[in-house]
């Protein structure tokens, strides 16, 4: 789908010039523009959504997508194209090329019409809900200071903890955790084995202050991989020789919450640590609750993934409700358009059709995608300004349905 702006030519990247998509992500973000960037790009986008703005022949934006699966409240799989590696070369920013890029990235994916929902992890989130995207889940980085009891009540040492040295069994135990995740987890994204591949490349080298990285999994009294930690570490004392390490939490999954403890325990456990610390965890994390001092447990909870409906039907069908009922909704698009659709819905099944009905209540794409996980009460959208009801008792009636327990967590940015 080549097209034309003024001097600027828009069309997909061939092969050869995704080492020009890598470096010149290297000038936006700040990194070095390795070969194995380009090389990563080759094997996790998709090649038809891979697409550039060039000027003269010099590529000067980005933008590509891959294919995810999300689950979704209830636990279906569903689609969801990936927006991602969004560059622009700092001398043509505001020449438009971010909203160009975004609705061609909307217009590739609805003319696929593979995914119901659009979805990304952007740097600044906020510069994307102009164009539909709400923000759909959130992350929490965790700190613990070690200096009470390191216990968890409720915890029994059923299974056993195995370290691995051998860098394919761990991500093939990775893989594994994550992918019986899918289906479980609400808004559970799993990477894909290239990107674990990617990600762990360094797992071997150390990391500023913190050691190489040690990938440990659970096992079940079966001997069925159920959990998989990977932390790197610190090794100090303080001036009277007490040891006063820190432990870093890369990933820790579990297919159940007690894997999950176990993997905890075995950190809390190190005796040559005394501070503890985790991003990218659930913002109400259970073990936290599990803490002898739950106070000990602080976090910070910033905005993560953005979702954008491609197909609203399909994607409110898709997933399921926490109270039966049926409520008219209008949807307004940035683009200035407005859907009207009829969603009935409950914990059993859901049906979404277009309608020409008086809505019960209208809000903004934007706020749909925010809820549409149950991250966000719509009665909270509709204090921000972002939903308005016409039928009283609507904004209750909505909150109710779509509110959903776990919040939605995914497992890394892509």
């Amino acid at each position: 789908m080549p097209g034309r702006q003024g001097d600027l030519d828009l069309r997909h990247l061939d092969d050869a010039e995704l080492a020009d998509f890598a470096e010149l992500e290297g000038l936006v973000w700040g990194w070095p523009a390795h070969e194995s960037r380009a090389a990563f790009y080759r094997e996790f986008l998709e090649p038809e959504y891979s697409r550039g703005v060039f000027h003269r022949g010099r590529l000067v934006a980005t933008h590509g997508m891959t294919r995810l699966s999300l689950t979704v409240p209830g636990g279906q799989v569903i689609g969801a194209a990936g927006t991602t590696i969004l560059a622009i070369h700092p001398a043509y920013r505001g020449r438009g090329l971010m909203t160009l890029l975004t609705r061609d990235a909307f217009a590739l994916a609805r003319r696929s019409g593979r995914e119901p929902v659009a979805t990304g992890v952007p740097h600044h989130s906020r510069t994307h809900l102009r164009y539909g995207f709400g923000i759909a889940a959130r992350h929490a980085t965790v700190r613990l200071a070690l200096d009470g009891p390191r216990t968890l009540d409720g915890v029994t040492a059923d299974g056993r903890i195995e370290y691995l040295t051998e860098p394919k069994e761990a991500l093939a135990a990775l893989h594994e955790v994550a992918t019986a995740l899918s289906g479980v987890r609400n808004g559970w994204i799993p990477r894909s084995p290239v990107a674990d591949a990617y990600l762990y490349a360094a797992a071997g080298m150390a990391e500023a202050e913190y050691g190489p990285m040690a990938l440990v999994v659970h096992r079940s009294p079966g001997g069925a991989v159920d959990g998989f930690l990977s932390y790197r570490r610190t090794s100090a004392s303080d001036d009277y020789g007490r040891p006063s390490g820190a432990l870093k939490v890369v990933e820790l999954l579990g297919t159940t919450a007690a894997a999950e403890a176990q993997l905890w325990l075995h950190c809390l456990a190190d005796p040559v640590v005394t501070r503890l610390s985790a991003s990218r965890r659930p913002v109400a994390d259970p073990v936290a609750a599990r803490l002898p001092d739950p106070r000990a447990w602080q976090q910070t909870v910033r905005d993560d993934m953005i979702a954008y409906l491609l197909d609203v039907p399909a994607a409110l069908a898709a997933r399921r409700y926490g109270r039966e009922d049926r409520i008219r909704l209008a949807v307004a698009d940035p683009d200035g358009s407005t859907g009207r659709y009829k969603l009935s819905g409950g914990l059993a099944a859901a049906s979404c059709e277009p309608t020409r009905g008086s809505p019960d209540l209208t809000l903004t794409a934007s706020a749909l995608a925010a809820a549409y996980l149950g991250d966000v009460a719509v009665t909270d959208l509709a204090a921000r300004g972002e939903a308005s009801e016409h039928t009283p008792g609507a904004l209750r009636r909505m909150t109710a349905m779509f509110a959903w327990s776990p919040a939605p967590w995914i497992q890394d940015t892509f």
